[in-house]
């Protein structure tokens, strides 16, 4: 497992990356696989904003797509601190072993788990 800081700084390859000409908000994020396989992503803007897609859901989704090997950790940048949104947070819990690196306003490093960001998601019922 690679530390968090090196992580963080492949997220910020992706925030480089990152298309957001109508918020300017750019936000980059870095998973790291079990096999230690990375996929880096930013947050790409559309017109209409319900058909763009963040940095997160995007790097997990590259990760999901490529290797059989779990997300084990992701790092988020952004230009300003701050937590990824409801979506993002949902899609997380989907990867409940998933470590999330974010920076705080104190430029400190914070890890969280998806239930610590989302402690009550959706979840589907059984029958």
């Amino acid at each position: 497992m690679i530390n968090k800081r090196i992580l963080l700084n492949y997220a910020r390859t992706g925030m480089g990356r990152a298309r957001a000409p109508y918020s300017g908000f750019h936000v980059g994020a870095a998973v790291e696989c079990e096999n230690g396989e990375i996929f880096i992503a930013g947050n790409v803007e559309a017109a209409n904003s319900a058909v763009g897609i963040c940095a997160e859901r995007a790097a997990l989704s590259m990760a999901v797509a490529s290797t059989d090997s779990p997300p084990k950790q992701i790092a988020i940048i952004a230009e300003e601190p701050g937590t990824s949104c409801g979506m993002c947070r949902q899609f997380m819990v989907e990867f409940p072993k998933l470590r999330i690196h974010t920076i705080n306003e104190a430029g400190d490093t914070v890890t969280r788990s998806p239930r610590q960001l989302l402690p009550k998601p959706y979840e589907r019922r059984t029958k």
